[in-house]
C-alpha cells in the first residue's frame, strides 16, 4: 500500500514542499542480498572471452583487401604480398582502370601483379650495382647494365626487380620533366658516352623530312625532343638526333609494350620504356614478328586543326565512322602491322591504335588489335618508322 507521503509529485512542487524536511531511506536488505547473488551467478555462468560470439550486423559481410566480398563471418584477408596493377582493385570502372575481379574468379585477361620484395633483398647483385650507378648520375652506364639484364640474361632479375628496372628506365629515357637529366631519349640534351643519341649541326639545305630517313626516326619525334618545328629549321643549329629505328615488343601475358633501340656500336638492345596495352578478346591478338607496314601509318596532325586521323569500319557490324567523327572507337592514330614470319605473312587487318574505352587497357576486349591510351599511341606513332620499326608479339 502506498502512503500519501510517497505519492508522486512534480519536480517543482517537490522542491517547494520538502524544503527543510529529511526523507527517510527505504532500502531493504533482501534486495541487496539478491543483487549480490545475481552478480555472482553471472560471473560463474558467463562465457569466457575465447568462446564463439554471435556476429554483429557490421561483421556479417567482411570485405577483403581487393574489394571482393567474402562469406558471412569470415574475417577480411590480409593484403596480398604483391603490388596491385591498378585496374584490378576498383569495384566500378574508372577512366583508366578495368572491371572488378572477384576473389572467387580466376585472374584471367588481366595484367599480372608483381611480387614485392624487401628493399634490401631487391638491391643486390648487378641490379643493385646498376641502380647505384643511376643514383650516382652514371645514367648511360646504369641504363646499359639494366638493359643487358632485361634483354640478354633471362632469370637474372626477379619479377619485382624487372619491374623496378622498367619503371626507372622509362622515367630516365622518356620523362622530360625530370630535373636530373631531362630525359636521355626524350630531352634535348645528349649525354657523354650515349651510343644511341648524338648531336648534329644543321647544314644548309637540310630538312627534317630528309634527316629522318638517315636515322629512321620520324621527323615528328625529332621535333618533339628538340622542341622545334620542321618549317623553322635553320642552318647552324644543333639538333639532338637518335639512331633509329625504334622497335617494340608486346608481352601479352603482362599487357605491356617495351620500346627499345639497337646500339650501332655493339648491336645490343637499349631499353627505352614500357607502356600498357589492351589486347584481343579470347587471346585473339596474333603473335610473331611484324613490321610497321609501309604507308600504314595514319594519324592526326596536332599542328593542323583541320587534319583527321583514320576512318574505320567495324568488320563485324559494318558500322562506319568518318575520320572526322570524334566518337571513332580507334582514336586518332593507326599503325598497320605486316607479318614477317612465314606463319603470319598472311595476317592482315591488325595494327596499333587508340581507343574510346580506356577501361580496356590491361584487358582483352579488342577484335585482335593492340589498343593504347591516347597519349601513349601518339608517342608510339611519332617513334615508330614505317618499313623499319618491328613489333614482336610474344605470349
Amino acid at each position: 500500500m502506498v502512503m500519501p507521503s510517497q505519492s508522486p509529485r512534480s519536480r517543482s512542487l517537490g522542491r517547494g514542499l520538502n524544503r527543510g524536511r529529511r526523507r527517510r531511506p527505504t532500502w531493504r536488505p533482501w534486495a541487496v542480498i539478491s543483487a549480490v547473488v545475481a552478480v555472482g551467478l553471472a560471473w560463474v555462468l558467463w562465457p569466457a572471452d575465447d568462446s564463439p560470439q554471435p556476429a554483429s550486423a557490421a561483421q556479417d559481410t567482411a570485405v577483403a583487401s581487393d574489394g571482393a566480398p567474402q562469406a558471412s563471418g569470415t574475417p577480411a584477408q590480409a593484403p596480398p604480398p604483391y603490388a596491385p596493377s591498378g585496374h584490378e582493385l576498383q569495384a566500378t570502372p574508372s577512366l583508366d582502370r578495368g572491371p572488378q575481379v572477384l576473389a572467387a574468379d580466376p585472374p584471367a585477361r588481366t595484367a599480372p601483379r608483381v611480387p614485392v620484395e624487401p628493399p634490401a633483398a631487391a638491391m643486390t647483385g648487378d641490379f643493385g650495382e646498376a641502380m647505384t650507378m643511376l643514383g650516382r648520375g652514371e645514367f648511360v652506364e646504369g641504363r646499359t647494365l639494366l638493359s643487358d639484364l632485361l634483354f640478354n640474361r633471362p632469370g637474372a632479375l626477379s619479377p619485382h626487380q624487372a619491374q623496378m628496372a622498367r619503371d626507372r628506365l622509362t622515367q630516365l629515357n622518356l620523362d622530360p620533366d625530370d630535373d636530373k637529366h631531362d630525359g636521355l631519349i626524350y630531352g634535348p640534351d645528349t649525354v657523354e658516352g650515349d651510343t644511341v643519341a648524338f648531336d648534329y649541326r644543321v647544314q644548309p639545305g637540310d630538312r627534317l623530312g630528309s634527316l629522318q630517313n638517315d636515322v629512321r626516326v620520324p621527323y615528328r619525334f625529332l621535333e618533339r625532343i628538340n622542341n622545334i618545328k620542321a618549317s623553322r629549321l635553320q642552318a647552324g643549329r644543333n639538333l639532338k638526333m637518335v639512331h633509329g629505328p625504334f622497335h617494340a615488343r608486346v608481352v601479352k601475358s603482362a599487357y605491356r609494350m617495351d620500346l627499345y633501340l639497337v646500339s650501332p656500336e655493339n648491336g645490343r638492345r637499349v631499353f627505352v620504356g614500357s607502356l600498357p596495352v589492351g589486347l584481343g578478346e579470347s587471346n585473339s591478338t596474333p603473335e610473331g614478328r611484324f613490321v610497321i607496314k609501309p604507308g600504314g601509318k595514319v594519324g592526326k596532325d596536332p599542328d593542323n586543326p583541320n587534319s583527321h586521323g583514320p576512318s574505320w569500319r567495324n568488320p563485324r557490324t559494318g558500322e562506319f565512322w568518318e575520320a572526322s567523327d570524334p566518337r571513332i572507337p580507334i582514336g586518332d592514330y593507326w599503325l598497320a602491322l605486316e607479318g614477317l614470319d612465314p606463319e603470319n605473312q598472311d595476317v592482315t587487318g591488325y595494327g596499333l591504335h587508340g581507343t574510346d574505352d580506356p577501361d580496356s587497357i590491361g584487358d582483352q576486349r579488342s577484335m585482335g588489335c593492340i589498343r593504347m591510351r591516347d597519349a601513349d599511341i601518339h608517342l608510339v606513332y611519332d617513334m615508330l618508322f614505317e618499313g623499319h620499326s618491328t613489333v614482336e608479339i610474344v605470349p
